[in-house]
């Protein structure tokens, strides 16, 4: 199996879609940089499981039931027929039902770039996605139960995904509706190039769990 899998999933009207509705929620956008314009929409394990005070974990937002209700609420409202879609095409990749996860974890969100001459460049984080560690923390999941999928509605021309085997480095690049799937343990980094006159950088991001004869999604 390829170390990267692209599916079609979106049309171009699906995406224009959806990519105004991302805009039209800026209000609720949650910044992640102090300087440049990288936000998101939702929360995300990576960014939100990290505890306000060390020692005690129950501070980080991502633990706190009624702000992690809260936001699943509002992108439920606003995105309920794209996550519909989403599980439906994740279950025909599969052979599984795929399902949200809102009572355990949030639900998948939004990166969002905009265009600063900082994206230009190689700057994305260079990682393996472990957050489920921190999501499921008394599971123990295999390898082989662990996904990423990235689904860009808006991207400027040469954004994609770099991916190491060893000290091999490989470019994949995105399509705008194509649902792209890894297994996230792998270490990656996001090519953003958004910079100058070009469209945002929006995808619907997120992670699955393979369990229980079903596909568990969430972010």
């Amino acid at each position: 199996m390829p170390e990267v899998n692209h599916h079609a999933m979106l049309s171009a009207p699906d995406c224009a879609h959806w990519t105004q509705q991302v805009m039209a929620a800026q209000p609720q956008w949650t910044r992640r940089h102090p300087v440049v314009p990288f936000y998101t929409l939702g929360m995300a394990a990576y960014h939100d499981c990290k505890p306000f005070i060390s020692t005690a974990p129950a501070t980080a937002l991502y633990r706190q039931r009624i702000l992690r209700d809260a936001s699943n609420q509002l992108l439920m409202a606003q995105f309920g027929p794209l996550y519909q879609h989403l599980c439906a095409r994740v279950t025909e990749i599969y052979g599984l039902p795929a399902q949200l996860i809102p009572e355990q974890a949030a639900l998948p969100g939004f990166h969002i770039h905009l265009p600063h001459p900082t994206f230009g460049g190689d700057v994305a984080s260079v990682h393996r996605d472990m957050q489920y560690q921190q999501v499921f923390p008394n599971e123990t999941l295999a390898p082989e139960q662990v996904i990423t999928f990235t689904l860009p509605i808006s991207l400027p021309p040469g954004s994609g995904l770099n991916l190491w085997q060893g000290d091999e480095k490989s470019f994949h690049p995105y399509e705008v509706g194509e649902l792209v799937i890894h297994s996230g343990l792998l270490t990656h980094q996001a090519v953003l190039r958004c910079a100058g006159p070009v469209p945002p950088r929006i995808a619907l991001q997120g992670h699955g769990v393979l369990r229980d004869n079903a596909v568990a999604l969430y972010w």
